[in-house]
């Protein structure tokens, strides 16, 4: 792999695509027609950063097992083992371990890789409470100095917070990763994210989720720790519920979005 892999340390946004019909309606919440559900909102948003996570630790740790660049995720407590003859890299962080930016780890990921595709399973993994398991799949990886764009597609992902899970039965993205100025460094990356999903939320309902202004990811805003989107639009629709939809802002970082079903519109700050 080349150093350009590490531009890609947030590239996998599963993102409202995944995660914005996953959350159980909280009974307290006033009924979906005259509120819109605040609580699904902030915990489906919070169950995003989390699959986030976890594939920036897998870019941190094939970059550093190809080229020695680390200071990332997994340095701090992982291991990485690297196999050039079966083309694999194994991450494990054992019964639990706290990394560089503080967050707690466990278990093992396993990465399969050609040139232009990676397979990744998860196995007993967990970060801060939250496990993933099944494989996701990144597929036609074009690489240049400028740009990484590749397409992402996923089933029976199962994502368990620490009182709900949800299934994605069928995911489908395309990202487009813009390096900046400088491919070597990451403060300047940008990236744009669209596509649909659809699975079987927490109460069995069947969803779907569409993208229908990109998602832009601004790596300088993670420096203030602001992990989210900070502009596109996405929908969710579960079963005949009302659908709802996000607004991740005009590209300003900051964690404040804005959800509209119907012509009720709520204003909601993210954890």
């Amino acid at each position: 792999m080349k150093n350009v892999l590490k531009k890609s340390i947030f590239i996998f946004s599963l993102g409202l695509l995944v995660t914005l019909a996953s959350c159980k309606k909280d009974d307290n919440i006033a009924s979906p027609n005259t509120e819109v559900d605040e609580t699904t909102v902030m915990q489906a948003s919070e169950s995003d950063q989390i699959v986030n996570d976890a594939l920036a630790t897998i870019d941190d740790a094939m970059d550093g097992s190809f080229d020695g660049i680390g200071n990332g995720r997994v340095e701090a407590c992982g291991t990485v083992s690297l196999n050039l003859q079966q083309k694999s890299v194994g991450i494990d962080f054992g019964a639990g371990c706290q990394g560089n930016f503080g967050r707690n780890r466990k278990g093992k990921i396993t990465v399969a890789f050609t040139d232009s595709q990676r397979s990744i399973t998860f196995q007993d993994y967990a970060v801060e409470g939250y496990a993933i398991s099944g494989t996701v799949v990144q597929g036609n990886i074009v690489r240049t100095r400028a740009q990484i764009s590749y397409t992402t597609s996923a089933s029976n992902l199962v994502v368990t917070t620490p009182n709900r899970k949800f299934t994605i039965t069928n995911m489908q993205r395309t990202t487009q990763i813009n390096l900046g100025n400088n491919p070597r460094q990451i403060i300047d990356n940008e990236v744009k994210i669209t596509g649909t999903s659809a699975g079987i939320n927490n109460n069995g309902e069947n969803f779907t989720t569409e993208i229908t202004s990109p998602l832009i990811i601004k790596q300088a805003c993670f420096q203030s720790g602001v992990f989210y989107p900070v502009s596109g639009v996405g929908i969710v629709r579960v079963a005949a519920k009302p659908a709802i939809t996000i607004d991740y802002g005009n590209g300003t970082c900051e964690k404040q979005i804005t959800a509209t079903m119907g012509n009720i519109s709520k204003t909601i700050t993210l954890p």
